[in-house]
């Protein structure tokens, strides 16, 4: 498995376990930039990987407002909730 692979499961794993939302968010963000999801996740990876950028994307601080959520805003609570089940393929067939 690719070194960004696992850089991006420990930064889920970090996160899940009560890492800092911001820490969180601005280490994702800056690893998005350098990740190259073609080249390491298989198509159903990759699917995976764009929506978990997705989420990640929409992400706040607790709390949210009820208008941010109904603009798609995701407090930092649900999104660790969310982020709990994520799985991604890799190109080699394994999940991680």
């Amino acid at each position: 498995m690719a070194s960004s692979v696992r850089e991006l499961r420990r930064l889920l794993d970090d996160f899940v376990d009560g890492a800092p939302f911001l820490a969180f968010w601005n280490s994702f963000m800056e690893h998005m930039e350098e990740f190259e999801p073609e080249a390491e996740l298989s198509p159903a990876g990759q699917a995976a990987y764009d929506a978990l950028y997705d989420l990640v994307y929409m992400g706040a601080e607790d709390p949210v407002s009820a208008a941010e959520r109904a603009d798609g805003v995701i407090g930092e609570d649900e999104l660790r909730e969310r982020l709990r089940h994520v799985r991604l393929e890799t190109a080699g067939g394994r999940v991680v």
